[in-house]
């Protein structure tokens, strides 16, 4: 009788422990970032540290769900969605992989997708920023701490799509990404 109380006794040890690590940190580290290929075209990137069954919809500026699907057990795919036969508008692409949902708006216009940037955390400290779009384009960059010291700042050339990755390993996030360009767009992320 007392090895089978000293055993339940464990279990149990074992059982909370395990539920207190679980809750402590229940979201895994993962990222998505949109890039325009062409015209009407989008593709999703998405990155994960661990395996998941992971849903993708894109909601139009009415709310509405225009298309869904479910990638089974993925930890990482590049996807494109085709908006051709979409009317003209602001969208939203949600993902959701279980642990934490991420969404990226774009606008669609007919035969013109305007620029789209996103940074994406890929661990250890680093970012990756990319910058996509239709056409040739100047755009200046600047990154600067929670703070605002300014710890990056350059002019950029992009001819469609372009991607940077920073390592500022002596200065602690978060921080501030600025991205405008010359024909008009701007962005600010903070990661």
């Amino acid at each position: 009788m007392k090895k089978i109380t000293f055993l339940l006794v464990c279990l149990l040890a074992t059982s909370a422990t395990f539920a207190a690590r679980r809750s402590e940190n229940p979201k895994t580290v993962s990222g998505m970032g949109i890039i325009h290929s062409k015209n009407s075209l989008f593709k999703l990137l998405y990155k994960s540290e661990e395996f998941s069954d992971v849903s993708v919809e894109i909601i139009d500026s009415r709310n509405e769900v225009v298309f869904r699907e479910v990638i089974k057990r993925s930890n990482g795919f590049l996807r494109p969605y085709n908006f051709s036969n979409l009317a003209e508008g602001s969208y939203t692409i949600k993902l959701d992989n279980g642990s934490n949902w991420m969404t990226e708006k774009v606008e669609y216009s007919k035969g013109k997708v305007t620029a789209a940037s996103q940074v994406i955390a890929l661990g250890d400290g680093k970012y990756m920023l990319s910058v996509a779009g239709s056409e040739d384009e100047s755009f200046s960059l600047t990154v600067t701490t929670a703070g605002g010291e300014v710890i990056y700042s350059d002019s950029e050339f992009t001819s469609g799509n372009s991607a940077k990755i920073f390592n500022p390993r002596h200065v602690k996030g978060p921080f501030t990404f600025e991205i405008t360009g010359q024909n008009g767009y701007s962005k600010t992320i903070i990661k």
